[in-house]
C-alpha cells in the first residue's frame, strides 16, 4: 500500500470548492495512480497565511481609468479551437482537455466525481499509457480520434475507447463538456487574447508572491506552516506499514517538501526518513536554488550543482512550458529528473490545470513504474 502526502501550493484556501477539488484529485490519483487502498493525506496551510489587507485591491488593474488616448480593440484574427481539430495533432491533448472540462464542470456544481466518471477517467488513463508503450511503427489506438469530423464524433469515439457500458448521462456531460470548449474559445476570439489573460495572471501572481514572501520570512507563520507539513509527514511515516512513501508538491507545496527534506533535523523531521518518490509539480525549487534561498545551499560557490534531498529515493519535477510559476530542477539539482508536460491550455490557467489531465496521470504513472515506487 502506498501512502501520499500531497502539500498544496499558493493561494489555496480551506473553502468548500477546495475540499471538493481535494476529494476529486485525490479519487483520481486512487483509481489512476496508486490504487484504492492507497492513503493520501492533504495537509491544509494556506489558512495560515493572513488574509490580504484591502482584499486585493492591488491587482484589480482593469478597474482604473487608462492613461492612454484610446483602446485597442480585440483581436479578430484569432480562430477559436476545437476537440476534432486538436486531435488532428494531438489525440491524447484533446483527451485532456475534455475531461479537465468535465472535471471543471462537475466542480463548479458542488459536486465530487462519481463512480462512472472515475471509471472512465481510470480507463483512459490506462488506454494512453498502452498506447504510449506501443512499439514504433503499431497503428495507435487513437486514430479513430484523429478521424473526427466534429466533436460529437470526437465524444462518440471517445466513449467506444472506453469500453465502458453504454452509460447515456455521461455522454451527454461529456458532449456538454466540449461545448463548453468551443463557446470558451469563441468568447475568448470575441473578447481579445491579452484582457482575458491579463484578468486571470494577476490575482494569481499577487496571491503567489503574498504567499512566498510569508514563507520566505523566518517567523511564527512560516514556523506554523512547516508544522503543518511536519504533521502530515510524520503521520504518513509512521502508519505506512511497510508500504510506499510520495510526496507531492504543487507549487509553493514542492518548494516547502524540498526545503524540509534537505535538513530533516531543522525540519524536525525524523532521521531516518526516506520518501520512495518525491514529485514537484509547476513548483520552484530550482528557482530559488538559483537565487540562493536555501540555507541548505548558503556557502556554495556559483554555478555549483547540490544534489537533491537524500531522504528522497526519485526525485520528478514536472512543469509546463508556459506555467509562468514552474521551472527546471534538473541543472541545479542533477538527481532530479525534470519532465515537461504541456496542459493544453491558456497562459492563466496553465499551474492549475495539470491534476485534471488524464495524460498527466499516465505519464507519471509510467515514471513511478519504472522508478521501481509502483
Amino acid at each position: 500500500m502506498t501512502t501520499v502526502v500531497f502539500v498544496h501550493g499558493v493561494a489555496t484556501r480551506a473553502t468548500p470548492a477546495y475540499e471538493i477539488e481535494t476529494e476529486n484529485r485525490n479519487s483520481l490519483f486512487k483509481s489512476a495512480v496508486f490504487g484504492d487502498k492507497a492513503t493520501i493525506i492533504s495537509p491544509m496551510w494556506g489558512e495560515l497565511v493572513p488574509k490580504l489587507l484591502f482584499d486585493g485591491a492591488s491587482f484589480r488593474k482593469s478597474e482604473t481609468q487608462t492613461l492612454g488616448l484610446g483602446g485597442l480593440e480585440p483581436s479578430s484574427d484569432v480562430n477559436p479551437t476545437v476537440l476534432h481539430v486538436i486531435a488532428k495533432e494531438s489525440p491524447s491533448s484533446a483527451l485532456d482537455l475534455l475531461f479537465s472540462e468535465r472535471i471543471k464542470m462537475i466542480e463548479a456544481s458542488g459536486q465530487k466525481l462519481d463512480k462512472a466518471d472515475l471509471a472512465l477517467f481510470a480507463g483512459i488513463v490506462d488506454l494512453l499509457d498502452a498506447d504510449d508503450q506501443k512499439p514504433s511503427g503499431t497503428p495507435s489506438a487513437l486514430k479513430g480520434l484523429q478521424d473526427a469530423v466534429t466533436d460529437q464524433d470526437f465524444v462518440s469515439e471517445v466513449r467506444r475507447l472506453s469500453n465502458l457500458p453504454h452509460n447515456l448521462a455521461i455522454g451527454d456531460a461529456l458532449k456538454s463538456a466540449a461545448q463548453a470548449i468551443a463557446d470558451r474559445a469563441a468568447n475568448l476570439a470575441a473578447k481579445g487574447v491579452h484582457s482575458t489573460v491579463v484578468e486571470r495572471l494577476n490575482p494569481t501572481v499577487a496571491r503567489f508572491l503574498g504567499d512566498v514572501f510569508i514563507y520566505l520570512k523566518q517567523g511564527s507563520i512560516r514556523e506554523a506552516i512547516r508544522a503543518t507539513v511536519r504533521d502530515a509527514i510524520q503521520t504518513a511515516w509512521t502508519s505506512r506499514n511497510g508500504g510506499k512513501l510520495v510526496l507531492v508538491g504543487h507549487s509553493l507545496g514542492g518548494v516547502i517538501l524540498y526545503d524540509m527534506l534537505s535538513d530533516l533535523k531543522s525540519a524536525e523531521l525524523p532521521g531516518d526518513l526516506r520518501a520512495d518518490a518525491l514529485i514537484t509539480v509547476g513548483s520552484q525549487p530550482g528557482l530559488f536554488q538559483e537565487l540562493g534561498l536555501f540555507a541548505s545551499s548558503e556557502g556554495l560557490p556559483a554555478k555549483t550543482a547540490k544534489k537533491g534531498p537524500e531522504a528522497a529515493s526519485l526525485w520528478l519535477n514536472v512543469f509546463d512550458p508556459i506555467d509562468v510559476f514552474g521551472f527546471c530542477a534538473a541543472p541545479m539539482f542533477p538527481d532530479a529528473e525534470d519532465y515537461s508536460f504541456s496542459t493544453i491550455t491558456g497562459l492563466g490557467a496553465a499551474h492549475s490545470a495539470y491534476f485534471t489531465r488524464p495524460q498527466f496521470y499516465a505519464r507519471l504513472r509510467r515514471r513511478l513504474v519504472e522508478g521501481g515506487v509502483l
